[in-house]
C-alpha cells in the first residue's frame, strides 16, 4: 500500500514539474499578475518563455550567479519639463538631454499634470525599457531614440 501512495505522490510531482508556468500559480497569483485577461494561446506562448528561460536567468536575459543580485540594472533619471501624458510615438526628453520614444500601444494623460517627474528606465531582453513615472498609475515600454 505504501508503494502505491509514494507513486501517486511521484506521479503528482512530475505532472506538475510538466504543467506549464501559469498553471503552477495560485489562482490568486495568477489573477494579480494579469494573466486571467489572456488567451489561451497567449498563455501557452508565455509558458513556453518562461521554460525556455535558463534557471536562474534575470529579467535582462542574463544568467545571474549564486550570490549576485537578479535585479536588472535601473536608470533612474527625470523628464525636462512637463508630463501631460503620453500615446505610442511620443518622444519624451529627459533632463541628461536623452530622448525616448513610446512604444507600447495605448495612451496615458497626465492628472494633474506633472513637472519634471522622476523616472525608472529597467532594461527588457529586447533592448527596450520599460519606464516607471513617479506617481504615475502606469508603465509604458520605451525605446532610447539615437542622438
Amino acid at each position: 500500500m505504501r508503494v502505491f501512495w509514494m507513486g501517486c505522490l511521484l506521479g503528482a510531482s512530475v505532472a506538475a514539474a510538466d504543467a506549464g508556468f501559469s498553471e503552477r500559480l495560485s489562482e490568486s497569483d495568477f489573477k494579480a499578475a494579469g494573466l486571467d485577461k489572456l488567451t489561451p494561446e497567449e498563455r501557452a506562448r508565455l509558458d513556453e518563455l518562461v521554460a525556455a528561460e535558463p534557471r536562474g536567468a534575470s529579467a535582462s536575459g542574463r544568467v545571474v550567479r549564486s550570490g549576485e543580485p537578479a535585479t536588472p540594472p535601473v536608470t533612474r533619471g527625470k523628464i525636462a519639463g512637463r508630463l501631460t501624458g503620453w500615446k505610442e510615438g511620443t518622444v519624451l526628453t529627459f533632463e541628461d538631454g536623452s530622448r525616448w520614444q513610446i512604444v507600447s500601444k495605448g495612451s496615458y494623460r497626465a492628472a494633474p499634470v506633472r513637472n519634471s517627474p522622476k523616472v525608472e528606465l529597467v532594461p527588457l531582453v529586447n533592448g527596450d525599457f520599460v519606464m516607471t513615472v513617479d506617481t504615475v498609475p502606469r508603465r509604458a515600454e520605451v525605446r532610447r531614440i539615437a542622438e
